[in-house]
């Protein structure tokens, strides 16, 4: 309930904050400034060398989105997400780090600890503002981030919602997503099994959608808030929506410099 109060919020807000034109507006619906709490950090090594080269943390939002952000190592230092390993008796060869435990929020053990509580902001990475975007995310168990990819490489919201209720009502297979949208640009149909059976001799996409459709299962019926969210594990398996590991399965990019807000 807390999570779909707090994502009418931003949905409220993201739509008063377009101005007239939408001249000011971030562009696809991005912001630069990430603020949320860390979930996971892993440093990261040279597979030859195996020096540590940097650190990976995943960082989730207010709304429970997560967002997986590169640092260096200096930049994880100053934010407490790593420190010098103790165990480190030769520091000739230059130190040596380990993940801070303390400073990574684990909500089933202790959601008051300072890491659950005490929110970073990090600068440099694209967030997802729009409104549709975040629905989908929420709705779907997808990531604003994967849905917004798709949906700059052409795929329009209306398609990605659908392709979405389609796999899910086909028992979620990860590759039909993929041949969904493939099928869209192509119009040829003929490969995607239907849910009562057989495959589709649709010719267009209007009459694949009279194929397969339920009452409502489109964006709208997302947007309207008239259905219930679905619990799937398709969403976060897609192999179109490119995901990333490191406790979650959204990404952010860019350069990301993070400090205490």
């Amino acid at each position: 309930m807390k999570r779909k109060m707090l994502l009418a919020l931003s949905l409220a807000l993201a739509l008063i904050a377009v101005p007239a034109g939408g001249a000011l507006a971030a562009p696809s619906g991005q912001g630069t400034t990430l603020e949320g709490v860390v979930i996971g950090v892993e440093i990261t090594t040279d597979p030859i060398t195996f020096a540590q080269t940097g650190v990976v943390a995943t960082v989730e939002d207010s709304l429970g989105f997560p967002y997986v952000v590169p640092l260096t190592l200096e930049e994880a230092v100053l934010m407490g997400l790593i420190v010098p390993d103790p165990l480190d008796l030769d520091p000739t060869d230059g130190t040596t780090y380990i993940v801070n435990a303390v400073a990574v929020c684990d909500p089933l053990v202790d959601p008051l600890s300072v890491a659950c509580t005490t929110p970073l902001v990090f600068e440099g990475v694209e967030v997802v503002t729009h409104p549709v975007a975040l629905a989908l995310a929420s709705f779907f168990g997808v990531t604003p981030t994967e849905v917004m990819t798709l949906h700059e490489d052409g795929t329009g919201f209306g398609v990605i919602a659908q392709a979405l209720f389609l796999s899910n009502n086909l028992m979620g297979d990860p590759s039909l997503f993929d041949e969904i949208v493939a099928a869209k640009k192509s119009h040829d149909f003929s490969t995607i099994p239907l849910p009562g059976g057989g495959t589709s001799d649709a010719t267009n996409w209007g009459q694949f959608k009279k194929e397969w459709g339920q009452a409502g299962q489109n964006l709208g019926g997302v947007m309207s808030e008239n259905l219930d969210p679905l619990s799937t594990p398709t969403a976060t398996t897609l192999t179109t929506l490119q995901t990333t590991g490191g406790g979650g399965n959204g990404h952010g990019h860019g350069k990301a410099k993070g400090h205490y807000k």
